[in-house]
């Protein structure tokens, strides 16, 4: 599972926000995953937690959203969002296509 090694490196950089803005505690963490990242939300904002206690954004309060993946069909080169990579175009009904957006990760 992915999602403790994503944690870890959200810990790292919540920290390194930290000391860089002189905080002395940390009170939220909002991640955004596109749909297409293959990230479990809920296992993630567990792993999260677990990795942010003895440190000072323990009692922060993680949340986790889910943004639309955006594809480009390879038959009718039109762009539609989706939730996951087993649906058909929306405009042409067929299968195939390139990921544009929704793969990323994004810490607020």
């Amino acid at each position: 599972m992915h999602e403790w090694s994503l944690a870890q490196q959200v810990r790292e950089l919540v920290l390194e926000q930290a000391r860089e803005h002189a905080l002395s505690s940390v009170r939220r963490v909002t991640l955004e995953v596109g749909a297409l990242s293959c990230v479990e939300p809920g296992n993630l904002q567990f792993a999260v937690k677990e990795c942010l206690q003895n440190s000072i954004a323990a009692p922060a309060t993680v949340r986790v959203l889910t943004k639309s993946g955006t594809v480009r069909c390879h038959h009718c080169n039109k762009t539609f969002e989706v939730e996951d990579m087993y649906q058909t175009c929306a405009h042409c009904d067929q299968y195939g296509f390139t990921i544009v957006d929704g793969k990323d990760m994004l810490i607020t």
